[in-house]
């Protein structure tokens, strides 16, 4: 007989965001076969994303980040003996927003000497993410690339 497969964790219509990753859960099943013996695919569009046997309890889950052209997630079934079953639903991919960054100091309108140091010093934020897992880069095409509590030195 043929297997049944169905996601679970995600609707037509329902959204995730662009470039995160969003876990899709599914069950898969069969009444003539044991649920580990069953061929499990998840497709994003035509791109196969995740792939292996069912589990004991044919819950299955697959880690995907979407991109901005993504909207059709694909779980198939197949059994040992090629019987075949899928199931699909279209999202939608809401775009993230891009981090911001503030710098505060050093402060343009300042004068700034020959041989000291200059602090500086800003903040990053994002709308989708939490300060702390968020990275800076701060660069001078004299002393280079620095990620920490740093003072450059003014040439």
């Amino acid at each position: 007989s043929t297997p049944e497969a169905a996601i679970t964790s995600h609707f037509d219509d329902d959204t995730v965001l662009e470039g995160f990753v969003t876990t899709v859960r599914g069950s898969v099943s069969d009444p003539n076969h044991e649920n580990e013996t069953l061929n499990v695919r998840w497709y994003l569009g035509d791109l196969e994303v995740c792939s292996g046997l069912g589990t004991e309890d044919g819950q299955i889950t697959c880690d995907i980040v979407f991109g901005m052209d993504d909207s059709e997630v694909l779980l198939e079934v197949s059994d040992p003996e090629g019987a075949a079953a899928s199931q699909s639903v279209q999202v939608q991919v809401v775009p993230t927003e891009a981090p911001e960054a503030k710098i505060f100091t050093p402060i343009a309108e300042d004068y700034y000497y020959s041989g000291t140091y200059v602090t500086f010093s800003g903040r990053i934020t994002d709308a989708e993410d939490r300060e702390e897992e968020l990275s800076a880069l701060w660069n001078s095409s004299i002393d280079g690339d620095k990620t920490r509590l740093f003072y450059f030195r003014i040439h």
